[in-house]
């Protein structure tokens, strides 16, 4: 997706991951819409079948994705991004205040700020699925951070605050690479998985 997103966005910048929404003349409020529409498509294209905003059995919540895959099953998908620094469609580095970046990892466990859509509370709403709606949770966590600047720790943090590998989480990356606009950005992909039972 990062290579794909080609849009010129100013000073002979390409959009990229960062700013993957201008790829569509979108603005960037639309970010997370336009990656989750995108991801869905790329499923659609490889024979899955991918439904967008499916709502949680007893919950008014809604999962991002719901993909059916043949001869695996149903995989429950929640994606986030994590901002720490990021090169701007203003062509320059930019970063989150540490308070605002942590409260959409840990949510209303983070010091200062609340969310009620964070990284941390993503696992909540999959925690409650069972092998009656479906194979596998899942949670796509993608990174934008700098070397000076790494974000790696922190993830490695909530998921240890969250108990992810003894309540059956599987943690694979991160899947790392630069920014092609600032070498010194660099995103992070990684994607937690777990069976679901009954």
């Amino acid at each position: 997706m990062d290579s794909e997103a080609i849009t010129n966005i100013g000073n002979g910048f390409a959009c990229g991951l960062t700013n993957y929404n201008h790829n569509y003349g979108l603005t960037s409020r639309k970010w997370e819409q336009t990656v989750n529409d995108r991801l869905a498509a790329l499923f659609t294209e490889n024979r899955c079948s991918a439904e967008r905003e499916v709502r949680y059995s007893h919950s008014r919540q809604k999962c991002d994705l719901l993909i059916d895959v043949p001869l695996i099953g149903k995989l429950w998908l929640e994606v986030k991004p994590a901002w720490k620094t990021w090169f701007s469609s203003s062509g320059r580095m930019q970063s989150n205040s540490l308070p605002i970046y942590k409260s959409y990892l840990f949510g209303n466990t983070a010091k200062g700020l609340s969310r009620t859509h964070s990284f941390a509370q993503d696992f909540e709403k999959l925690q409650i699925l069972t092998a009656e709606y479906g194979r596998y949770a899942g949670h796509l966590l993608i990174g934008f951070d700098s070397e000076d600047n790494p974000m790696i720790s922190d993830i490695l943090a909530v998921a240890n605050k969250l108990n992810l590998s003894s309540e059956g989480w599987q943690m694979l990356g991160p899947e790392t690479w630069a920014d092609k606009n600032c070498q010194k950005c660099r995103f992070h992909v990684w994607f937690f998985c777990k069976r679901l039972r009954a």
